[in-house]
Parts: C-alpha cells; structure tokens; sequence
C-alpha cells in the first residue's frame, strides 16, 4: 500500500520514513531536498503541501469554469463551423450542430447520391 498525505509534523515525519518508491505524487516532490529531522524542515514541506493543495483547487475551479463557459458559448455549426446568428439558424444536440445552409446541402447531396444508386426513385414516396 502507498504512502498518503497525512497533515502536519506527523505527516511529513511520515513521509521521511517511507521508502522512495513507496510514496505517491505528490509527496518526493514536496519532501525533495528537505531535512525532515528539523522543525525548519518540516515547516517549510507544510508550506509546500499547502501551496500544492492551493495550486490544485486553482487547477479544478479554472477546469470548472472552462467547462461553464464551453456550455455559455454561442452554437457553431459542426460542419462549417459559422457561429449561430439572427439569419442563421443552427439545431443541434448540446455537443453537435448543424446551421440551415448545412442541412440544406446535404439534403441535395443526399437527392443527388439517391438518384445515382436507384434510377426512377427520385421524388417523395
């Protein structure tokens, strides 16, 4: 089993006694370089667990946000790529979209294959 992250003096102390190969991500980083024997030593893998944790929570709330405003961003149609506007109009899922002009010329492209692949079909049914 791997070494975790305990809090405080008894945390690092803890750390420092595990083997190298034992520990997790982050903890040989945080301890790198470090006297553990010493208060000093201690103190300063505090401030650099602490700092890690900060750095983390930044990270997550920053993904967070991104994903926020991924979802609060204007429509682009999947297959031209021209973003949603007052004269064109896109529908989609939520992840694809597809704008009027798109669908109209794939419509064609579809009538188009059909009559090549089944002659005297063309028309609706």
């Amino acid at each position: 089993m791997a070494a975790t992250a305990p809090a405080g003096r008894d945390g690092a102390q803890y750390w420092a006694r595990q083997k190298p190969w034992r520990l997790r991500q982050p903890a040989p980083a945080i301890i790198d370089g470090l006297d553990l024997t010493t208060d000093e030593g201690v103190f300063a893998a505090c401030r650099r667990y602490q700092a890690h944790l900060v750095a983390r929570r930044a990270a997550r709330k920053r993904e967070v946000e991104e994903r926020e405003a991924a979802k609060k961003a204007p429509a682009r149609c999947s297959f031209c790529r021209e973003g949603a506007s007052s004269d064109r109009i896109t529908v989609g899922d939520g992840i694809y979209f597809i704008c009027e002009s798109c669908v109209a010329e794939a419509a064609n492209l579809i009538a188009a294959q059909r009559k090549l692949t089944r002659p005297g079909m063309e028309g609706p049914r």
